[in-house]
């Protein structure tokens, strides 16, 4: 057997095996609100959908009303 081919059998076992071992096998992708796991599709949507209900929710007791406001401190 000729060098060549030795080399490019070598190069191609070599190449083959760095192939096998950067692959991506599986894909797990998992979401972490508030300390909590969340694997599967619908449990992540409900997880984003409640942490942006609380992050914008309202809490306010007293709101003020811009009609209390008189005209001479808004100048619009």
């Amino acid at each position: 057997m000729e060098d060549v081919d030795r080399n490019a059998k070598f190069f191609h076992k070599v190449a083959n095996n760095r192939r096998k071992f950067n692959a991506i096998e599986n894909i797990v992708v998992v979401l972490v609100v508030e300390h909590e796991l969340h694997a599967d599709e619908s449990s992540m949507k409900s997880a984003i959908v409640q942490f942006y209900e609380k992050l914008y929710h309202e809490n306010f007791r007293f709101k003020p009303l811009l009609e209390r406001i008189s005209d001479s401190t808004t100048n619009f």
